[in-house]
């Protein structure tokens, strides 16, 4: 079974959708999902500060392939630096009514990608909710 692919498009400046960003998520291929703890986003949003920012601006999220077969009601994209590393990662988090809020995709995506655990993506965003601290910058985008 391949994973889908979701494909975020950040609004324009004004509405100008011609110069609108996107990132590329590879969906999660796996039958058990990775939720995100409830009061995770919320603590982010309380916390805000020079070092985790949190803004609206997602405009549409396209899916190509094979989907989970759920409807989100909304997506958030979490963007994180970690301090010793200096490298990007990112979740892409869908909401369904059963569910709540769960990570649909990681960017960026590798050859290493498949051999990413659901154990090891839990871990991160457990680092994450207890330790925020140890990355350099969160920006968390919501739709």
């Amino acid at each position: 079974m391949d994973s889908p692919t979701y494909k975020v498009i950040f609004k324009g400046l004004d509405g100008d959708h011609s110069r609108s960003l996107t990132l590329t998520f590879k969906g999660l291929q796996t039958d058990h999902f990775i939720k995100i703890p409830p009061d995770l986003l919320p603590e982010l949003k309380e916390k805000s500060s020079s070092n985790i920012i949190n803004f609206q601006n997602i405009g549409e999220v396209l899916s190509f392939g094979n989907e989970f077969g759920l409807n989100f009601n909304y997506y958030i994209v979490i963007l994180l630096i970690k301090k010793q590393e200096r490298e990007l990662k990112g979740f892409l988090i869908g909401n369904t009514k059963d569910l709540g809020d769960i990570i649909i995709g990681i960017w960026p995506f590798t050859e290493s990608f498949e051999k990413t655990s659901i154990e090891s993506l839990s871990a991160k965003i457990s680092k994450l909710h207890l330790d925020y601290e140890q990355f350099e910058k969160i920006c968390v985008i919501y739709s």
